[in-house]
């Protein structure tokens, strides 16, 4: 195989994967039927005047961003080559993508969010991402609500028929037509003067909300499936 061949096969990988990825979320997502809870401090329907960071773990990645669709919302993706096929998967589906990651507050794309969210972006991210460890919360997203002002609005995602990839986010992958589940955990704000000791709170403050919310997602699905 000539490097012509391989060049072609490369671009025409990343032209028609985030086209038919974005296309299996839409059907899978709008075949859903979703229900939201503890959604009136902000969920999609919920009424208020600012805006916020919403943090999920990287399990939901798949499907959280159709419920968010259309929306103009700011995510964070890595530089990898799996970056480039989501991000143009999900701009497809009306997101607005900063490439980078918040592991360092001195990086351009950790700037970038500081700047949208005081424009009055909501931003979303996953605390976890984009390699891990599992269900655990990174500083990264407590650094950016400090810096910008603004609360993380923890979320997490289930549903009753689904598969769970071996990766090591165990990745949920939702079968068409199942009965889905948002769960919402209450709004988290940090003091744009907190030092380490309370940072450090914050984040485990933000982890404990996702596991928890976690456990009511789960627990939602089992008493559907009974």
């Amino acid at each position: 195989m000539t490097s012509d061949t391989v060049k072609l096969a490369d671009r025409l990988r990343v032209a028609l994967i985030p086209v038919l990825g974005s296309a299996i979320q839409r059907l899978i997502g709008h075949s859903l039927r979703f229900t939201e809870i503890n959604a009136e401090v902000w969920g999609i329907k919920a009424q208020r005047s600012e805006n916020a960071i919403y943090a999920f773990w990287h399990s939901s990645l798949l499907i959280s961003p159709f419920f968010y669709r259309n929306r103009g919302i700011v995510g964070l993706i890595s530089h990898s080559r799996d970056g480039e096929l989501l991000t143009r998967a999900v701009e497809l589906l009306g997101y607005v993508i900063v490439r980078g990651s918040t592991s360092r507050g001195s990086t351009q794309a950790f700037r970038r969010l500081v700047r949208r969210l005081r424009e009055g972006r909501d931003v979303a991210l996953t605390p976890d991402g984009p390699r891990g460890p599992r269900e655990v919360a990174q500083v990264g997203t407590i650094e950016l609500a400090r810096l910008a002002g603004k609360k993380i609005v923890p979320f997490v995602f289930d549903c009753t028929r689904k598969k769970r990839l071996n990766s090591w986010d165990r990745l949920i992958v939702p079968m068409p037509f199942s009965k889905a589940v948002i769960v919402f955990g209450d709004p988290i704000e940090v003091d744009r003067r907190a030092g380490r000791e309370e940072i450090e709170a914050k984040r485990k403050l933000l982890e404990d909300s996702l596991n928890e919310a976690t456990l009511r997602a789960a627990e939602w699905v089992r008493a559907i499936e009974k």
